[in-house]
């Protein structure tokens, strides 16, 4: 049914709004507005991945960030395939933005950093030009998107749990519900992955499950959510995967410009 395949094409931009949006961690800073690209890097900083300049709680190595350079993915729903690239401005201590830029919309998601890891109320404010007659506001957000770096060890789990108000236009009739998501980040352990940008014998696998629930005029849709994060230190997430038979998808990195 139509719906129902307007329905799963939200969830797979949610999930994939979220794992892209979950390279979005920064570089640090001296001053709460300068920006990475104002300031000269050495070698020896970019060899042991340690940040050149302070930007306080918005650092992890697992999430790196740098103004001035662009993460290129190529994701692939289905037989949908699809390119995109993630960059980051407006970086100060406590706050950064992250860009998405697909082939025929973009988005943009504000971050705040404190010293529980970060976190973004946007992730699901995400543009849906593409499904037609489809809108998502968040209302509130629980836990942490990343946590702090030291806690990225095999056997760490963290919650996250977006409401949101959902409509969805259908000609001139409007339906208006809510939604519920939860997602559970578990550490695995470290893998090899091997993707178009290279081979990263260190990847921390993150295994996440979740459920999504929306409601509408009484009526109610749930979702189980299971798919695999993989994040390099000093790289950040470099793969994107789900197997599951309602809509599996795959996102890799492609290169780091």
């Amino acid at each position: 049914m139509k719906n129902k395949r307007i329905l799963l094409m939200t969830v797979f931009v949610l999930v994939a709004g979220i794992a892209i949006s979950a390279c979005a961690a920064t570089p640090k800073n001296d001053t709460a507005s300068a920006t990475i690209a104002e300031q000269p890097q050495t070698e020896a900083a970019l060899e042991d991945n340690t940040p050149v300049i302070d930007i306080g709680d918005c650092y992890n190595a697992f999430n790196p960030v740098e103004e001035g350079k662009v993460w290129h993915y190529r994701s692939t729903a289905g037989s949908e395939i699809s390119d995109l690239e993630t960059s980051y401005k407006n970086t100060t201590k406590t706050s950064f933005t992250t860009v998405q830029k697909f082939p025929d919309f973009s988005t943009e998601s504000q971050w705040t950093c404190g010293p529980d890891g970060l976190i973004s109320d946007q992730l699901v404010n995400i543009n849906l030009s593409q499904i037609p007659g489809v809108s998502i506001e968040t209302v509130k957000v629980e836990g942490v998107v990343f946590p702090r770096e030291d806690l990225w060890q095999a056997g760490y789990s963290w919650d996250t749990n977006y409401e949101a108000k959902v409509k969805i236009a259908n000609g001139e009739t409007v339906l208006e519900g809510n939604g519920n998501m939860i997602f559970n980040n578990t550490i695995t352990g470290v893998e090899s992955v091997s993707v178009p940008s290279g081979v990263y014998d260190d990847a921390l696998r993150v295994d996440v499950t979740g459920t999504i629930k929306v409601g509408v005029m009484g009526f109610e849709n749930t979702i189980p959510i299971t798919y695999t994060n993989w994040f390099v230190k000093g790289t950040g997430l470099v793969k994107s995967a789900s197997i599951d038979s309602t809509f599996p998808f795959s996102m890799e990195l492609i290169s780091v410009e």
